[in-house]
This record gives C-alpha cells, structure tokens and sequence, in this order.
C-alpha cells in the first residue's frame, strides 16, 4: 500500500491543535477590557505565593475581573479557587458554577466545584462533577482522587479504594491518593498496607503535605507495635513543623510503651509547654505517674485533663483506679459512677465500682456490680475469655483481704 502523501503525521496535528487553541485564547483575550486581564494576570501571581493575605487580594482583583467581563470563564475558574482557599465554599460553589454555565466542559471547573462540595460536606453533590469530567476524559487521574475522596467521606471504603487505586495507575505520583487510600486502610486495620501507601505519599509529596503522612505511617507503626520506628516518623514530623505540641504527646505514648518514662515524661512535658490546654497531654502524663505508683501526682494530672475536656472519659477511669490504690474508695466510686452514666467502657466502669464499694463493706452492692459487668459482657458483640472471670473472682478476694487492713466505714 503506497503512503498516502495527505496524511500528516500525529505530531503536526497535535502542534497544529495547540496553536489553534493557543490562537483563540489570544483571540479572546483580546476581546476582553485590558484592565480585566491586568487584574486577572496580578491575581494569579499572587495565588502562586499561596499565603492567606495574598488570596484575599486576589479575590478583589478577580472580584473586578468578572464585573468586567462575566463570560472571562478562567476568572470565575480562579475565583472559585480562591474562594475555597478562604473557606468560603458556598461562595465557591457558585463561582465554580458560573464558570460551567459559560463552558459545560471546562473539567478544571468542574473539578473545582466538586472540591467545594466535598469542603461543604456534601460530597454526594460532588460526584455529579467528577462524573461529567470522567465523561469527557475518562483516564482523569485528578478526577479519580477526587471520586476517591467523595467515596471516603460516604465511608463507602471497597469503592474509595477501586478509585485511588485508578488513579495511582495512571499516576503513580499522586500524593493525595496514597495518602487517603492509607487512610482507608487504616480505618480497615490494614496497619502495613497502609504504611506502605504513606511511604508513597512521603516520597512524592512536598513541604507540609508530607507531615500527614509520616503522622500516620507512624500511627500504623505504633499499631504493630514498632514504636521505635514510630519515633523516627514523629520526629520527622517536627522538623517540619518543631512546635506540634500533639507529636511530642504520641512521643510520650511511644516512650512510655518502650518503657522508657523519663524520655516520655520530658515529651509530655514539652506538649504542655507548647500547649497548656491539651488533655491528652495530661492524661499521658498522669498514666507514666501511675505506672510509677506515684498516686497523688497522677490524680493531680488526670484532673487537669477533666477540668480542660469534661469529657475525657479515660482520665476518669484513671483517676478513679488512682483513687482506689490510696484507698479513697468514695472518690474512686464517684468516678466510676460518672462512667457508668456516660455508658462509657460499661463493663470495666462496673468492675471498678465494685471494687471501690468492697472496699467500703458495701458487699451486696458490690455484687450487684460485677453481676453488671458480667451481663455487659453477654450483651457486646466480643467474646470475653473464660479466664477473665477467674481472674476477677481472684481479684474481688484480695480486695476483700485488703479491705481487712483498713477501718471499717459505717
């Protein structure tokens, strides 16, 4: 078969595509008022410094971009970013929405809105948008994260998954989609396949994107129980941003569970130094006090954290166990009693108070307790190991030995 001679070949018609689309860009360009494109050029340099004030500058400017001239679409397209930068994404929304009302296929709008939508917590809005773009470009790589995100926030996890999944195929270097398909590992309790898709996020990400990710490779560390290797991740961490003052508190756990009390007591110390109102901190604190019997300093930081978060059930749980051991069974009991109304751990919560009332010859009370626990036990969905009952059995009888020591309360 002779060549034919007409035929030109794939990369002429590919320069020639762009030129001409090169060529009605300029063409529209220069329909437009030009104190429109001064504006909208001004704004996107001041978008590329990505710093809070700059966005709000050039919102005003794209603001008087698309008085001047309402079917400029790239400016409504900007406009819809900046909005979303400042958290204004009802306003987003709209901005992205004009723009697709001038150009129904204009994907980077389209994408834009669903951003917004997932922002505004409606992500099943958004997967309209990711639809239309997949329609027109079906091996949309950004189109398939955001899909993914929707499906993330829908707990649709299996379908989260097949799109990031898409995604990395066609672009293995997309942080954002190996970072949340280790997310939704994560949430699966699939702790090493997650750390390997937080070690993708961690090679190809940039700057601060690349702290969520070594936070939670290093949750899934600590998860298989490598603390050690959670701490070289934390400490990552902080090179980037030294002053996270909830890092130096995971420190503190990863210390304290490599029985290591004086490094997890000096990170704890720092988190609260950093930051005073973090309960957390205090809680982490006050346990490293009780695993050394110091009773008196561990009440005194498990109440700090309940005065600074009423509702940090475990501090009271601790609490009440440190009141117990220095035998202030009455404080122990009102502790318990709390957890027990806040349905909190229930069947612990029960145990506990029933020891806190042996030890104030409160026997049938007591009884009643652990009968209690005994039924909170039958009604959740984990079976409980039989030796789990002999081992309270053994223990309600040293209580009742150690009651013996103490006078008795009328």
């Amino acid at each position: 078969m002779k060549p034919n001679k007409n035929k030109k070949p794939l990369w002429l018609l590919l320069c020639s595509g762009v030129l001409l689309l090169l060529v009605g860009t300029f063409i529209f360009r220069a329909q437009l008022p030009s104190e429109a494109i001064i504006n909208y050029d001004e704004a996107n340099l001041l978008l590329d410094k990505g710093k809070p004030a700059d966005f709000q500058k050039a919102l005003l400017l794209l603001d008087k971009t698309v008085e001047l001239a309402s079917n400029f679409t790239d400016a409504h397209i900007a406009r819809s970013y900046t909005l979303g930068k400042l958290h204004r994404d009802d306003d987003a929304i709209k901005a992205a929405s004009r723009a697709i009302e001038i150009d129904s296929n204009n994907i980077q709008a389209h994408l834009n809105r669903a951003s917004s939508f997932i922002a505004a917590k409606q992500s099943k809005m958004a997967l309209g948008d990711v639809e239309a773009v997949l329609a027109i470009d079906p091996e949309n790589a950004l189109a398939l994260q955001v899909k993914g995100y929707v499906f993330y926030n829908l707990k649709q996890y299996p379908q989260a998954i097949q799109a990031f999944d898409k995604a990395l195929e066609i672009d293995p270097k997309l942080a954002s989609s190996a970072h949340h398909r280790g997310r939704v590992l994560y949430i699966q309790k699939q702790y090493a396949q997650a750390f390997r898709s937080f070690s993708s996020a961690i090679l190809n990400g940039k700057g601060d994107d690349v702290t969520d990710s070594y936070f939670w490779r290093a949750r899934c560390s600590s998860r298989m129980g490598k603390h050690q290797r959670a701490i070289a991740d934390y400490n990552s961490y902080l090179v980037i941003k030294p002053r996270a003052a909830d890092i130096y508190r995971h420190l503190g756990y990863c210390y304290r569970k490599l029985k290591k009390p004086e490094a997890a007591l000096q990170a704890l110390n720092y988190a609260i130094i950093l930051d005073p109102k973090l309960a957390d901190a205090f809680d982490g604190r006050a346990r490293i006090f009780a695993d050394q019997k110091k009773w008196r300093k561990a009440i005194d930081d498990y109440t700090k954290a309940i005065k600074i978060e009423p509702k940090s059930y475990s501090s009271y749980m601790g609490r009440g166990w440190a009141y117990y051991k220095l035998g202030d069974a009455k404080a122990a009991e009102s502790d318990y009693s709390h957890l027990i109304n806040a349905k909190y751990s229930l069947g612990n919560s029960y145990v506990f108070r029933g020891f806190a009332r042996l030890l104030q010859f409160r026997d049938s009370e007591a009884t009643a307790d652990f009968n209690a626990a005994r039924r909170e036990a039958r009604l959740s969905k984990v079976k409980t190991n039989p030796d789990t009952w002999k081992a309270l059995e053994k223990d309600i009888l040293e209580a009742k030995l150690r009651r013996k020591k103490l006078p008795k309360r009328g």
